[in-house]
């Protein structure tokens, strides 16, 4: 009991055929500063015992995965949010600036947008979430069993804290990190994603609602003008394939225009949602659109993208090599991972490869530049520790005594005796070494960024730590592989090319990434 006040993260996953609600009492009243809260593939487990656990530890709850959970319903959760919502769009009419300013989340925690059209999505996203509910809200018997567990959580609570803990935090009012793809696939969630975000005051930073054909776009857009230029990660995979009447809801290109932050997007199989975006996000990393009916301008779209490292359009009917070769061209991507099997072939490969020279990867086999750096991390990796082969000293964990942690930045100004060929390759960004693989080859010491919420299975590596991170809280959590998510889930000042060095390569059509290493041309 006294060692479980202490649990932080706690993942019960492949544990589906012995766990179910039995427990949630324990977890809630012994586990109730939980962060991390993971239930994947939990069968046996209901409505009741999620909402039991995440009640009890709303205050600090950051991150909850109910990953395959087949018997949660989550409208039986949510639904007391959702009645909230309908009160307060019924009270306040988005007539006007204080209208809209009153249909924000009560724990809002960014300022009211200043654009009164930013204002207006949101109110219009809300308000045709809410047209969903209305029909839920008429099933007698759903709302009843939602309204029970609301009392059996509140009396839960006031028992196990004596009626002492007044907490005015909603539930899911801390929640970062949504994971409920493929929960109950035969449930009705339509509004479901909205009235989290609206609990959660416009926090989420990663939303995975993938395999949920019951999510739509009026979800999807509530999700993005809720939270904001915080949401990095959304995975749609299969998903929002439900269709709003256009006069009913603004254009589906207004959700990416409000998360213009959006980093890390799969919108794979999407078909009728990805029919009606003209534009994406301009900050995408990483974009996944395989089996999506990818239209030229889409595709010319794609490659304008500066930031785009990672491309996926495996299966797109309208996509073809020469198409690829065409964009690349005319656009110059420095892209590192390119996986377009299944696309019709009417170009060789080589000449893709040929267009793309900075590509580690390409349709998940490692082209020369991938084989050639990954060799270079290996070897980066062995000389930082001290001449050992980092792929046999097996895992080293960092022992929790923060006066004996290493300082990323000590251990970079240590290394300026080594040249400055050296000091440069290790300045940048070990993703532009290991690309987006998790093999063996790309083990590499791992630091947690607890000012930028970049921890619990992201991490950001050695160059990152000391150049982007520096003056915030960072941990070092061992040695593992994987790569660096700093381009993801913060803005990476180690991918930064150099203007006046980009010049004069493209001047003297310098081939990047096939005789000069990439990092040749980064501050």
């Amino acid at each position: 009991y006294v060692a479980g006040h202490q649990i932080r993260h706690l993942d019960l996953s492949c544990c589906s055929t012995t766990l179910d609600d039995n427990i949630a009492p324990p977890i809630a009243e012994c586990c109730r500063h939980l962060e991390v809260l993971g239930l994947a593939g939990l069968k046996k487990l209901t409505s009741f015992g999620v909402g039991l656990m995440a009640y009890c530890c709303r205050d600090t709850l950051r991150d909850l995965t109910l990953r395959d959970c087949e018997n949660v319903n989550l409208t039986e959760i949510v639904l007391p949010t959702m009645l909230t919502i309908l009160d307060v769009c019924h009270e306040h009419p988005n007539t006007d600036r204080n209208g809209l300013i009153s249909l924000l989340p009560p724990s809002f925690v960014q300022d009211a947008p200043d654009d009164m059209r930013a204002l207006q999505i949101y109110a219009v996203s809300l308000q045709t979430a809410v047209m969903q509910l209305r029909e839920t809200v008429n099933e007698e018997d759903l709302v009843l069993r939602a309204r029970t567990y609301e009392v059996l959580f509140k009396a839960f609570d006031e028992r196990l804290t004596n009626g002492e803990r007044k907490s005015e935090t909603l539930l899911f009012g801390m929640l970062e990190k949504l994971d409920v793809s493929n929960i109950g696939k035969s449930r009705r969630l339509q509004g479901c994603l909205s009235a989290i975000a609206w609990s959660s005051g416009g926090r989420l930073r990663h939303v995975n609602v993938s395999g949920l054909s019951t999510v739509t776009d009026a979800d999807l857009l509530t999700v993005a003008t809720t939270s904001g230029p915080r949401l990095k990660v959304l995975e749609a995979s299969s998903s929002l394939s439900m269709i709003i009447p256009r006069a009913q809801i603004v254009p589906a290109r207004e959700a990416f225009s409000a998360a213009s932050n959006i980093s890390e997007l799969d919108l794979s199989g999407c078909k009728s949602f990805l029919d009606r975006i003209y534009s994406f996000p301009s900050d995408v990393v990483s974009l996944r659109l395989d089996l999506s009916p990818v239209q030229e301008l889409a595709l010319m779209k794609i490659f304008r993208l500066k930031k785009l490292l990672k491309l996926s359009i495996v299966g797109c009917p309208e996509v073809s090599t020469s198409s690829i070769c065409l964009y690349a061209k005319v656009f110059s991507p420095v892209l590192l991972e390119l996986d377009a099997r299944e696309v019709e072939v009417d170009t060789p490969w080589d000449e893709v490869q040929e267009k793309i020279p900075s590509l580690l990867r390409l349709n998940k086999r490692r082209t020369a530049r991938g084989t050639k750096m990954i060799a270079e991390h290996v070897r980066i990796e062995r000389w930082r520790n001290g001449g050992r082969d980092p792929r046999k000293t097996g895992k080293r964990k960092y022992d929790g005594n923060k006066s004996t942690a290493p300082s990323p930045a000590s251990t970079l100004a240590a290394s300026s005796n080594v040249g400055d060929a050296e000091t440069n390759i290790q300045s940048c960004c070990s993703i532009l070494r290991t690309g987006f693989c998790t093999d063996t080859d790309t083990e590499q010491e791992m630091f947690a960024c607890r000012t930028c919420r970049i921890e619990a299975k992201r991490f950001v590596c050695f160059a990152c730590a000391s150049k982007c991170h520096k003056g915030h809280d960072v941990v070092p959590v061992g040695f593992g592989c994987g790569y660096c998510d700093c381009s993801i889930l913060s803005k990476c000042d180690c991918l930064q090319l150099d203007e006046e060095e980009k010049e004069d390569a493209n001047a003297n059509n310098v081939p990047r990434g096939s005789d000069v290493p990439l990092f040749a041309f980064l501050t």
